[in-house]
């Protein structure tokens, strides 16, 4: 499952969160994060950073390491809570909430994700040659020229 979601996100752009120390990394070959800014090396296009999940509101320490493609550097995320009250570990978690995120961490990896703006209808965004006829657009162009 997780080289799946991985070739995705090489493919498409993306970003990945799995527990700190996975061996989904390794067994990748993925970068290791080196604590909360993110890093990049010359072998892979993805870049890494590790954050804590109680930063952003889960009640315990979930050391974290994070995965992002796509087309600009991310920005470094910042959580919203004082981890400091949080409990030690994810041991400490009920079963059944080990694999959940936190909503304010969903939304800051969504809107790390989200796509560029959409083109508006009728936007052409192809470049013109530099010798198009005065008062002509491509349309009228290519009728001309058949």
């Amino acid at each position: 499952m997780f080289a799946s979601a991985l070739a995705a996100v090489r493919c498409f752009g993306g970003v990945l969160e799995h527990p700190r120390y996975s061996a989904a990394w390794a067994t990748f070959g993925l970068p290791r994060p080196v604590g909360p800014t993110w890093q990049r090396n010359l072998f892979d296009e993805g870049w890494v950073c590790e954050i804590d999940q109680a930063e952003w509101g889960l009640v315990a320490h979930k050391p974290t390491w994070l995965y992002y493609v796509g087309p600009k550097v991310p920005p470094v995320l910042v959580g919203t809570h004082d981890a400091s009250a949080a409990r030690p570990g994810p041991k400490d978690l009920h079963s059944g909430h080990r694999h959940l995120t936190p909503p304010a961490l969903r939304d800051a990896l969504l809107d790390l994700v989200k796509p560029n703006p959409p083109r508006t209808r009728g936007q052409d965004l192809t470049p013109e040659p530099a010798t198009r006829p005065a008062g002509t657009s491509s349309p009228e162009r290519e009728a001309q020229a058949r």
